[in-house]
């Protein structure tokens, strides 16, 4: 379908295979959180909208970024206001983890 397209616009290139990751090989995740009543709520935003969603990540992301949860929970409930979204995105390396947060 894509080289199709291409085709019936004139253009000619190579197009390579897919690449499937295995399993829990994500090393990067931006959580949206928010704080609620019950403590925080840490999920993704929907894409092209403003909604948060809950997914089970845990097929996605590797374990040390899941392990940070508890780190972005308590981030969340300790300086989050109940109106404001934050996002936190956390990066693994061989060096260990790094955050970045925007509030």
């Amino acid at each position: 379908m894509i080289r199709y397209a291409l085709v019936v616009h004139g253009r000619k290139t190579e197009i390579r295979p897919c690449l499937n990751l295995p399993p829990q090989s994500r090393r990067r995740v931006t959580f949206s959180a928010r704080h609620i009543k019950k403590g925080a709520f840490v999920g993704f935003h929907a894409r092209g909208s403003d909604l948060e969603i809950e997914i089970d990540h845990r097929a996605l992301i590797r374990a040390e970024l899941r392990d940070a949860l508890t780190m972005v929970n308590a981030l969340t409930i300790a300086g989050a206001s109940r109106k404001g979204t934050p996002s936190v995105q956390i990066n693994a390396s061989e060096a260990g983890l790094a955050a970045a947060v925007r509030w």
